[in-house]
């Protein structure tokens, strides 16, 4: 598949990776691909798998993206389970929404309860991953989209710390 030579593991070993950032909208399923790949084709990792969607998932239909909050658990549990807890930050975490101005009331404010409800419920899955051990640091980026239909501009970047974000009320 790739080539390498005598050390380049040794490197990368001697290198660890010490902060991950973790940027998730959406899971992505794959399973064994039904049809063989076209050998004619250049090597991608589609080659070995094919995408799909079951039935009855939640989604955002401006995207055509699947909302499934426990992914961001399901993430973090391997990052703590699989390689050595590293640090790691949510750098992205949102919703998009095509088309928003069909949510503004009569006053002109987007009344997005989806949004809300979206990162509430990744918000509590992130909680749970920390309470399990989890080293989660950082949400960052988290409310960018909902900062910028609120047109709070200056707060795109904010930062909110974990003990912070727990001594939150979320809802």
């Amino acid at each position: 598949m790739f080539e390498y030579v005598k050390g380049d593991f040794e490197k990368i070993d001697d290198n660890k990776i010490e902060v991950v950032g973790i940027n998730y909208y959406q899971p992505l399923r794959v399973r064994q691909r039904e049809t063989a790949w076209n050998p004619d084709k250049p090597f991608i990792p589609t080659a070995y798998y094919e995408t799909y969607s079951p039935r009855g998932i939640k989604m955002n239909f401006s995207r055509g993206w699947e909302i499934y909050p426990k992914g961001i658990y399901d993430m973090l549990k391997i990052i703590q389970n699989d390689y050595r807890n590293i640090e790691c930050w949510i750098t992205e975490n949102g919703m998009g929404v095509m088309g928003e101005d069909k949510f503004k009331d009569a006053s002109g404010q987007i009344q997005d309860s989806y949004r809300i409800e979206f990162l509430s419920d990744h918000m509590a899955w992130m909680l749970k991953a920390i309470d399990e051990g989890c080293d989660l640091q950082i949400i960052f980026h988290l409310l960018m989209h909902l900062e910028i239909v609120m047109g709070l501009w200056k707060l795109i970047w904010k930062i909110i710390g974990i003990g912070e974000l727990k001594n939150q009320a979320i809802g």
